[in-house]
């Protein structure tokens, strides 16, 4: 009785994979069912991202941004650094550093007179690769505070 069992299964399965191939909906064709190449999904890379807090003197607002890292383990000497910045040039050469594994930074949006909403994730797209950004939570880093002004249009 096993052995018909297996028999059976074994020919189950020859024939739904068969009956694949020739259908076309196998997911490893590279074609579909007209002709038309099927191309691959876009790849994507994951990354971190630090929050960043800084006064803007001249709309007397606060103004957030997230720095991208590729390794989590550099953080420390990442926050390191930007505790030690005093202009946004400085900023940028941080933000954007291969030493370091940041890969730049964006501003989080926010409405005047309404709390700034920052999100768990995002995604971005960074020297055309898409990656999914994974805020890094932690109450004693985040926000980093950066010297008031820094992202001042007077800048």
């Amino acid at each position: 009785m096993l052995d018909f069992l297996i028999v059976a299964a074994a020919i189950l399965l020859l024939v739904y994979g068969f009956s694949l191939t020739f259908t076309g909906k196998s997911k490893n064709s590279r074609f579909s069912r007209n002709g038309n190449a099927v191309h691959p999904p876009v790849t994507e890379g994951i990354c971190y991202g630090l929050v960043c807090s800084s006064m803007d003197e001249l709309n007397d607002r606060c103004v957030y941004v997230m720095v991208l890292l590729l390794d989590r383990g550099k953080l420390l000497d990442v926050v390191r650094e930007l505790l030690q910045i005093t202009s946004l040039r400085e900023f940028k050469k941080i933000a954007d550093n291969p030493e370091l594994k940041t890969l730049g930074y964006f501003t989080i949006k926010s409405v005047p007179g309404k709390k700034v909403e920052i999100k768990d994730q995002y995604r971005v797209t960074v020297k055309n690769k898409e990656y999914t950004c994974k805020r890094i939570k932690d109450d004693i880093l985040e926000p980093v505070l950066l010297p008031d002004g820094i992202f001042s249009k007077r800048q």
